[in-house]
């Protein structure tokens, strides 16, 4: 069950919109339960309604802190000794954001019916300390766009996310959350390659050795094309304020996959009672 804690004032010195009062359309029932197990504390008076989402609902941030969470023992069991280097990696960084300040932000849709209510949530959560990195925004792909959002600190007033091969994804900053949309047609054929070479290994007993550098290849690939490699911050007068990018030199495809935003979706149900009669 997750603690609650209290907001450190270095967080709320930052977000004007952790600073507002709450509102009634602030709370959430069931958050605890929606923030899933991954988490070992969130902070109530930093919970705040962000924005509409864009087909129904809205978004959400939730201040908490990640849970010290080792990899179990058995992901080692039968592993190479380079890739259980690569996964001690891997957990060396997730163990680092344990404990440390943290915001989720949720979208949040609810579908109804006669007998119940249930609402859904699609979260991505990233250190308040890593704020300006590649790796705390987040995004989907629909067909051939992409939706790009993530959390601004004051006095950022528009965000441009750049990327490999597609365009520009511009957004205005509202209450510190920005959300873009743009075109993402480079991103999907290179997923799609992905899915297909997947598909057809699937297919068969065992993949050879270069089978297998080839998926890894183009696992490698799919995450870079979505990653942004470049990110402006800019004012109300469109001067940068920063401007970061993704680390230098290579990155493993579990490293990359650890140094991102972690996500999650989950779900509650509440039984609507029947009317008296």
């Amino acid at each position: 069950m997750l603690t609650t804690v209290t907001p450190p004032d270095s967080v709320l010195s930052q977000f004007a919109v952790l600073r507002r009062a709450q509102t009634p359309d602030d709370q959430l029932a069931g958050i605890r339960g929606l923030l899933g197990d991954e988490l070992a504390s969130y902070s109530p008076a930093l919970v705040r309604r962000l924005a509409p989402a864009p087909g129904g609902g809205f978004y959400l941030i939730a201040g908490v802190t990640p849970r010290r969470k080792p990899v179990p023992a058995s992901c080692y069991r039968g592993l190479t000794p380079g890739q259980r280097r690569r996964i001690r990696r891997f957990e060396a960084l997730l163990l680092a954001r344990a404990g440390q300040p943290a915001y989720c932000i949720l979208r949040v849709t609810s579908t109804r019916t006669p007998r119940d209510q249930t609402t859904n949530t699609e979260s991505s959560c990233s250190p308040f300390a890593q704020i300006a990195s590649v790796f705390a925004l987040a995004g989907e792909a629909h067909g051939n766009q992409r939706s790009v959002w993530g959390l601004a600190p004051d006095g950022v007033a528009t965000v441009d996310v750049r990327f490999r091969t597609d365009p520009t994804v511009t957004a205005a900053v509202n209450g510190n959350f920005f959300l873009g949309s743009g075109s993402a047609v480079s991103a999907r054929a290179t997923i799609n390659a992905l899915v297909r070479l997947e598909r057809r290994l699937a297919r068969r007993h065992g993949p050879t050795a270069a089978q297998r550098r080839l998926l890894s290849r183009r696992q490698r690939e799919a995450l870079l094309i979505a990653l942004p490699t470049e990110v402006d911050w800019l004012d109300s007068t469109a001067a940068t304020i920063l401007r970061f990018g993704p680390p230098s030199g290579p990155l493993d495809v579990l490293e990359l996959a650890a140094a991102n935003t972690s996500s999650s979706s989950s779900s509650s149900t509440i039984k609507i009672p029947s009317a008296s009669k």
